[in-house]
């Protein structure tokens, strides 16, 4: 349980405020989810070829 807090705490004292992400590819879910809840910024993206 430490080790997820501080990993959650830091990536947002690393870069600062972030305006959104944008991702195009193949990002599992959680990830995505995870980098919107660490940066708190909204999130937007399209799906891979990869699946399909």
């Amino acid at each position: 349980m430490k080790s997820t807090v501080r990993c959650t705490a830091r990536p947002l004292r690393r870069v600062g405020h972030i305006d959104a992400i944008v991702s195009c590819g193949d990002l599992p879910f959680y990830y995505l989810e995870y980098l919107a809840g660490v940066l708190n910024a909204p999130t937007y993206f399209v799906f891979g070829n990869h699946g399909f």
